[in-house]
């Protein structure tokens, strides 16, 4: 495969999806098996190189949908960093109603 002069590739993780954190749930409560949670990782890779192939993307990855080490989350566990209020309003909070004239 021959790559273009600057190829496009993700920075990151690509998100993952309810199910996702529904079936890290369910082995923490001893409900899957590492046979579950292999499909789940395959589903999650397959996932995201579905979409990174839809969007055009030139360098493919797995997405790190196999990662369960949760090291942003450990941040939060220990305090390094803490959670503030967003000092403005969303847009969903400026949006006007459904059915309302705009």
């Amino acid at each position: 495969m021959t790559l273009p002069l600057i190829p496009t590739a993700v920075v990151g993780s690509h998100g993952k999806p309810s199910w996702w954190f529904a079936s890290v749930k369910a082995l923490e409560q001893g409900e899957f098996g590492p046979g579950d949670m292999d499909e789940m990782f395959d589903d999650a890779a397959n996932t995201a190189i579905r979409d990174m192939e839809w969007a055009g993307i030139d360098i493919i990855t797995d997405g790190e949908g196999r990662r369960l080490d949760g090291y942003v989350d450990s941040y939060y566990v220990r305090g390094g960093t803490t959670s503030r209020r967003a000092t403005r309003p969303s847009a969903a909070s400026r949006r006007p109603p459904a059915g309302s004239a705009s």
